[in-house]
């Protein structure tokens, strides 16, 4: 459900099908919450048409929230960022707009949006933690690691159970060379959730860099446990195993991580992806405007 219709709330109709033509005198009502649940199901192409000739009849604000979502779904990350635009000028004071924009911002590597729009929300909220996750994400793509550090520190005062900070603060850590600080902050994320794949991915870098090539391989084998299609998880204990000899083992994970992920060179640039798309997803998923 979008922020917008907790603010103003909605009926319900009966959904017209979704294969047919949308004749003229359909209601508005009925193509918005047509669309809404075309949305819901996937159908962008016939949720689209409904969000756009509910519009011709009635401006909504509520229909420009889910355009911004079905835009991001299928990376029109400009038109996205039209009816975001749109949505804060309705209402300039909605924190929840300016974290949109800032998470559009982000896809598009538009980076002096991103600070704008968090700025903006932090103008509201001193210490919002999603507004200083997304300006120390910022950092991290544009590898200022100790400004990142900087960020993923406020958001982990402000909550000190926010676990992205930890994940997020301890690959700053690792990128500045830091393995005590990157280790702790691994150890804190396993320590609220023990099987978290990127948390031991996280540890299991960090053991590799410091040396400890013995402990690297078992936890690239509780990573692999967690999640047996962790294509980095393959490739990076590859290293490991041919750095202790075992070229047969290494052989093997290369192989895997091939079949895995046939099209590209999977190296850690990958992997790191890898975690920046799975945390996304996460913020998605918990977005209180329904990213």
């Amino acid at each position: 459900m979008s922020f917008f219709k907790k603010l103003f709330g909605s009926g319900e109709s009966k959904p017209q099908t979704t294969e047919e033509p949308i004749k003229e005198e359909v209601s508005f009502d009925t193509l918005k919450y047509d669309g809404i649940r075309a949305l819901r199901n996937g159908q962008l192409d016939f949720a689209e048409q409904c969000f756009l000739q509910a519009l011709e009849r009635e401006e909504d604000l509520e229909i420009h929230d889910h355009l911004s979502q079905l835009y991001l779904m299928r990376d029109r990350l400009d038109d996205a960022l039209d009816e975001v635009r749109l949505m804060a000028e309705a209402q300039p004071d909605n924190h929840l707009v300016w974290l949109r924009m800032a998470h559009v911002a982000f896809m598009k590597e538009d980076y002096g949006m991103l600070q704008e729009a968090c700025d903006k929300v932090l103008s509201m909220e001193e210490n919002h933690v999603e507004a200083l996750l997304m300006l120390g994400r910022g950092a991290l793509a544009t590898e200022q690691w100790e400004e990142a550090v900087a960020w993923f520190t406020k958001a982990i005062n402000a909550e000190p159970r926010f676990v992205d900070g930890y994940l997020f603060r301890g690959e700053a850590y690792r990128h500045l060379k830091l393995l005590d600080e990157a280790r702790s902050d691994a150890d804190t994320l396993l320590g609220m959730i023990p099987d978290s794949e990127d948390g031991l991915l996280l540890m299991a870098r960090v053991e590799k860099e410091g040396g400890d090539l013995a402990a690297a391989e078992k936890r690239y084998g509780q990573v692999i446990d967690a999640n047996p299609f962790r294509v980095e998880a393959y490739q990076e204990r590859s290293e490991v195993r041919m750095e202790l000899g075992d070229t047969v083992g290494g052989v093997d994970d290369i192989e895997m991580a091939k079949t895995l992920r046939p099209e590209e060179t999977v190296g850690e640039g990958n992997a790191q992806e890898g975690i920046e798309h799975k945390v996304e997803e996460a913020i998605q998923n918990a977005n209180p405007l329904g990213l």
